[in-house]
């Protein structure tokens, strides 16, 4: 409820909210099987899928949410900085 309450304070105020990229167990990618779903909706290129799962350049990423939009497994989760 106080993240909340931040986030729309932030809102308010006019401040540019961060968000970082979390990827989920639940990651079809992570789990071994072929899916580019997230990789190919980053419009940064900050998501880059591999045998060994899935990596997320954190300095690439702008946190605009559109791997998340693009995952039909709900395997990732935008996270707000304050």
């Amino acid at each position: 409820m106080q993240l909340l309450w931040q986030l729309r304070q932030s809102l308010r105020l006019g401040r540019q909210v961060q968000t970082r990229v979390r990827i989920e167990a639940s990651c079809q990618a992570r789990k071994g099987f072929y899916c580019l779903l997230c990789e190919d909706a980053c419009p940064q290129q900050a998501i880059k899928a591999s045998s060994e799962g899935v990596s997320v350049n954190m300095a690439a990423c702008d946190g605009c949410g559109a791997c998340g939009l693009a995952c039909l497994h709900g395997a990732i989760t935008l996270i707000p900085q304050l």
